[in-house]
């Protein structure tokens, strides 16, 4: 079990304390502890039936003290020869725990009854069930009744503490009491979970504690007694990690706990127990995201996180976040996380038509805190001071819900898709919808409030990020990669038309990285502050893409320049064995070469590009790449970002694409296609506008009679393509493209022939792409069929004839063509078979 740590430093070692109570003995020791019942001897006629007798007959004061005693003595000696209780045991037990529990909530002077309650409590051992007997119902049942007389011992403190005669739990024998009976309960728990971890006997455990309602007794016996309470919350943390007790903690009323408390401004002691609440809840909400959370607030769930903004808000102009604030922050993130929450849906636009006070309530609740955490931090040129561990976490879980907060607002979509971004067309198409759906002009109030949250959750991030926030030991920078994240994602999803956000963005963060550039010319210096400049220069990156005014105005000739020669240091310092540093380079490289690929696509028709360095430079990198191979096909946005580049080279003759195809530069792209895991639809992209140009395409046919490698790298693709699940709407263009290529090469099928026959995949393949033909003439066709018949195209009567037959003959012709290629199949499939048995008959006689 894990050491738990209070809010102050104080170590908490909350499962060794408890086990300090009482020694618990390891699984192997079990079997003897339930055969250890020995018969009690006694010198009296003392027995459970007796002391009842004697309880329900006689008032306290006529019990006489010798009875007391033997009472007492009787007590203490059969909890010590008793360790495991069988049937009688057990019955005879609780028929005691009746009568003293009655006899203890019923007498003013109970302290007989106090007495043997503890006793019993201080005394029972936490292995009283015997597992031998788990089949028996009337056995099981005793032990549900059991832990309902403690259930309703708890209850009676509960209701007690609610009523006026409140002064009888201040009495310091009923506090022992209490303590004791928790103290009972935790040891009996630990107990219980190492037999559920160990899977022994675990079906019996979890059903008594459920059924017992051990944790609602705990819960009941919360009752602001310090000793007892940390027990409480601590046996309680440690249930909430197992899901198999996420009802009954759902259902045991310390949700209902929780919420009465937090929201009091209480002392530090009481805050550390606050902490360690929420994190209860915090394990329960976590595993249920994916249901409805109405367990934690029923109604008004815009209400409660409000309250818990205002709540932080109060806290964090006292003082510096604490442990309470940043779980508190916590739970609030995995609220909106949950999909079924109303913030969630009010984020995501569903709610958007109806506008309430609590939905800009908790919009100024987060700017309100943005701008208090800006007050408390000063930025200045020279840092941030006095910022510790609570702050960067308090500040990373607040940027984590922003970034979250941002994502709903401006992308149903939880997932950014890589394509999209690199693709400017899907891109285009991703920006209307969102624009569309999301940003509702109908709304105008809740489309300035949301759009102005943006704005200030962009400042807030890029003041964090562009100042020298410090990265705390322990390469702790998760506040410096989720202010990027933010800034980050303001390219991938939309948020158009706010081009000076935009530009403040990428010259602050170009500025920053301006100055990290002279500060990391060596190498072998980096460390986790080179991984956090990779990250500014990612940054630049997603917010410049597709975004041609922005980079004419922020990237500059020395900036370029400045990347450019940082590029080519970097591949000069490829043979890096530390792992850490050799990552660090690869990220930075990605980056550099994305911006310089953005600024040479959005500078073609400058004479500049076509001139040194950026014109040596696209053919180093294009022959470098191709030939290394390794790198783009362990990073695959390098390999994406280097196929839009290499596809922008050729077709703007920035690479002579007749050197491409002499100097083996195709051969060693082929070959990376060939080994590559990247999608077929991306290369098929770059290899269809290349090939189909007039000018390319004799270069490629004549390319193609020495080297049959294109035509296998496509055929290759198109066998992909065939298989179940790729045969889909998406692939539909890359599937023409591969077709159509092909028929360019081959001259409409024509030309080798005698290589296609040699290989029988690509035989097959080659039929393939020729029934494909017939069909699409045949939906050619049909749909002329089909206006013809509904009146929108107008015929004679012979045309019509001829377009019937023509149907009809494609038909026949596909159903032939696919008949001959199934015969074929199946005569591979027979000799195959054939030689291979064949085979096997030689191998077996030679044996």
């Amino acid at each position: 079990m894990e050491t738990i740590s209070g809010e102050n430093g104080e170590s908490i070692e909350s499962v060794e304390r408890i086990e300090s109570i009482e020694n618990v003995e390891s699984i192997e020791n079990v079997e003897s502890v339930e055969n250890d019942n020995v018969p009690i001897t006694q010198t009296t006629e003392m027995s459970f039936e007796l002391i009842c007798d004697i309880i329900e007959r006689e008032d306290i004061i006529n019990i006489a003290d010798d009875s007391k005693q033997n009472i007492i003595s009787f007590l203490l000696h059969f909890y010590k020869a008793y360790k495991c209780f069988g049937h009688k045991e057990i019955v005879n037990l609780n028929n005691f725990l009746k009568s003293i529990i009655t006899k203890f909530k019923e007498e003013n002077e109970n302290v007989f009854f106090e007495r043997l309650l503890l006793i019993h409590i201080e005394n029972m051992s936490n292995r009283f069930i015997n597992v031998k007997l788990k089949h028996d119902p009337q056995y099981i049942e005793q032990i549900e009744l059991y832990f309902f007389f403690i259930l309703d011992l708890s209850f009676y403190f509960k209701n007690t503490k609610t009523e006026s005669s409140f002064s009888k739990l201040t009495n310091e024998r009923v506090q022992n009491l209490v303590i004791a009976i928790v103290n009972n309960l935790t040891i009996f728990l630990v107990y219980a979970l190492r037999m559920i971890e160990s899977n022994y006997y675990k079906d019996l455990y979890l059903m008594l504690i459920s059924k017992g309602k051990v944790i609602d007794s705990l819960t009941n016996l919360y009752l602001n007694y310090d000793q007892s309470d940390k027990y409480i919350i601590y046996i309680l943390l440690i249930l909430s990690r197992h899901k198999e007790f996420d009802d009954d903690i759902i259902n045991c009323g310390i949700i209902d706990l929780f919420n009465s408390q937090i929201f009091l401004n209480n002392n530090d002691k009481v805050n550390n127990k606050h902490y360690f609440f929420i994190e209860i809840i915090i394990n329960v909400v976590i595993r249920n995201q994916k249901d409805s959370i109405a367990f934690l607030v029923s109604k008004n769930e815009l209400g409660y996180v409000n309250n818990i903004l205002e709540n932080i808000l109060i806290k964090i102009k006292k003082e510096s976040p604490n442990l309470t604030c940043i779980s508190l922050l916590k739970l609030i993130f995995y609220i909106i996380q949950n999909k079924n929450s109303y913030i969630h849906l009010f984020l995501l636009g569903l709610k958007k038509n109806i506008l309430h006070d609590q939905d800009i309530s908790f919009v100024h609740n987060l700017n309100n805190i943005i701008d208090c955490i800006e007050n408390i931090f000063v930025f200045k040129n020279e840092g941030i001071e006095n910022f510790d561990n609570f702050i960067d976490d308090f500040l990373c879980i607040l940027f984590c819900i922003l970034r979250t907060v941002m994502k709903l607002i401006l992308c149903p979509s939880s997932e950014i898709n890589l394509d999209s971004c690199i693709d400017p067309y899907g891109m285009k198409e991703d920006k209307e919808s969102t624009l569309k759906d999301d940003i509702s002009s109908e709304v105008g109030e809740t489309k300035n409030v949301c759009i102005k949250l943006i704005k200030n959750i962009i400042k807030f991030s890029l003041n964090f990020l562009y100042h020298d926030i410090p990265i705390l030991d322990g390469e702790k920078k998760s506040l410096h990669l989720v202010c990027a994240d933010i800034l980050k994602e303001i390219g991938i999803y939309d948020f158009s038309g706010h081009l000076e956000e935009k530009k403040k963005i990428v010259n602050e963060i170009i500025e920053s990285i301006m100055i990290k550039m002279e500060e990391t010319k060596n190498i072998s210096n980096e460390d986790q502050h080179i991984y956090v400049y990779s990250k500014h220069l990612e940054v630049v990156f997603y917010v410049s893409f597709n975004n041609e005014e922005l980079i004419k105005m922020c990237f500059t000739k020395e900036f370029i320049l400045l990347v450019h020669n940082n590029y080519c240091k970097l591949d000069k310092n490829e043979n890096l064995k530390n792992i850490k540093k050799k990552e660090i380079r690869n990220l930075l490289k990605v980056y550099y070469f994305g911006i310089l690929y953005l600024y040479i696509k959005n500078n073609l028709q400058s004479e500049e590009i076509k001139t040194d360095p950026i014109s040596s430079y696209i053919y180093y990198v294009i022959n470098k790449e191709l030939k290394d191979k390794q790198f783009m096909l362990q990073n695959e946005l390098y390999y994406l970002i280097f196929l839009k580049f290499l596809s922008m080279s050729l077709l703007n003759n920035l690479y002579n694409f007749e050197l491409f195809l002499k100097n083996n530069t195709l051969d060693n792209l082929l070959r990376t296609f060939k080994r590559s895991t990247i999608r077929m639809k991306s290369v098929v992209q770059l290899l269809f506008p290349c090939i189909e140009n007039d000018d390319n395409l004799e270069l490629v046919k004549n390319y193609t009679k020495k080297n049959k490698l294109l035509l296998e790298v496509l055929m290759g693709f198109w066998i992909e393509i065939q298989k179940i699940g790729l045969d889909k709407k998406e692939y539909m263009n890359a599937k023409y493209m591969i077709y159509y290529i092909c028929k360019l090469i081959t001259d409409s099928f024509t030309k080798y022939l005698k290589h296609f026959y040699e290989t029988k995949a690509m035989l097959s393949s080659l039929k393939s792409m020729i029934v494909y033909e017939e069909k699409c003439v045949l939906d050619i066709y049909l749909k002329i069929k089909e206006e013809i018949e509904t009146s929108q195209l107008a015929v004679v009567e012979n045309d019509e004839w001829l377009v019937k037959e023509k149907i009809k003959n494609k038909i026949w012709r596909i159903e032939h063509m696919e008949a001959e290629s199934a015969i074929i199949q199946e005569n591979n499939y027979k000799k195959e078979k054939k030689e291979l048995d064949n085979y096997y008959d030689y191998v077996r006689n030679t044996k």
